[in-house]
C-alpha cells in the first residue's frame, strides 16, 4: 500500500527570508536589551552606594555638630538656588534621549556666551557696540558667580558634611542621569522588539 502524506504549502522564499531577517533582528535587540539591563543594575548599585554613604555622612555630621545643630533645610530659605540643571540631549542614533547634569558654572558660561553674542548683534545694528558689550559682560559676570551650597552652613563646616556633599554630587552628576538614559533606551528597545514580533506574526 502506498501512504498518502498531507500536502503542505511551504512559505515563499521571499517570505521565509524576510522572517529569518526579522528573527535575527529580534535576537540582536534582545542581546542589546540584556547589555542595557546589566548597565542599569550596575548604575543602580552605584546610586545606592553613593546615597547610603551620603546619608551616613550626614548623620555623622549631625551627631558631631557643636551645640547639637542639625544640618538641614532650616539653615537656608527661598534664596537657595539650584546648583545643578538637567539637560536632555538628542541621541546620535535617534533611539532615545540622553540625560546630562550641568553645574551652575557651566550654565552661567553658556548664558554668558549667548548674552554676549546677542549684545554684539544688537549693538552692531545701532552703532553702540563697545558700550553694549561692556554692559553685557559686566551683567554676565554677576551671573557667573558660583556659590558653594555648603556656605549656607558656615565657613568651617565639618569634614563629614563635605563628604555628604561629595557623595550626593556623585549620585546626581553620574548615577542618576546614567540610569535615566539607560532606562529610556531600554524602553525604546522594548518597543522595537514588540514591533519586530508583530511583523513576524503577520508573516506566519
Amino acid at each position: 500500500m502506498t501512504e498518502i502524506l498531507p500536502s503542505t504549502n511551504p512559505l515563499p522564499k521571499t517570505s521565509s527570508s524576510s522572517q529569518a531577517q526579522l528573527l535575527h533582528s529580534i535576537d540582536t535587540l534582545l542581546e542589546r536589551y540584556l547589555h542595557l539591563l546589566d548597565q542599569y543594575q550596575t548604575h543602580q548599585q552605584e546610586l545606592a552606594k553613593h546615597l547610603s554613604a551620603g546619608y551616613l555622612s550626614l548623620a555623622e555630621a549631625n551627631f558631631r555638630s557643636p551645640n547639637r545643630i542639625r544640618y538641614g533645610q532650616e539653615f537656608y530659605d527661598e534664596r537657595m538656588q539650584a546648583s545643578r540643571r538637567v539637560t536632555v540631549l538628542p541621541s546620535p542614533s535617534d533611539r532615545s534621549p540622553k540625560f546630562t547634569i550641568e553645574t551652575q558654572k557651566d550654565y552661567s558660561e553658556k548664558a554668558k556666551d549667548n548674552t554676549s553674542a546677542a549684545a554684539v548683534k544688537a549693538a552692531s545694528a545701532t552703532g553702540e557696540q563697545e558700550s553694549k558689550v561692556d554692559d553685557a559682560e559686566s551683567a554676565s559676570t554677576v551671573k557667573e558667580t558660583f556659590r558653594d551650597p555648603l556656605r549656607w552652613f558656615g565657613i568651617l563646616v565639618p569634614p563629614a558634611l563635605r563628604a555628604t556633599q561629595e557623595n550626593f554630587s556623585h549620585a546626581a552628576l553620574d548615577s542618576i542621569p546614567a540610569l535615566a538614559s539607560v532606562n529610556e533606551e531600554m524602553r525604546t528597545v522594548e518597543d522595537e522588539i514588540k514591533t519586530k514580533r508583530q511583523e513576524v506574526a503577520k508573516l506566519q
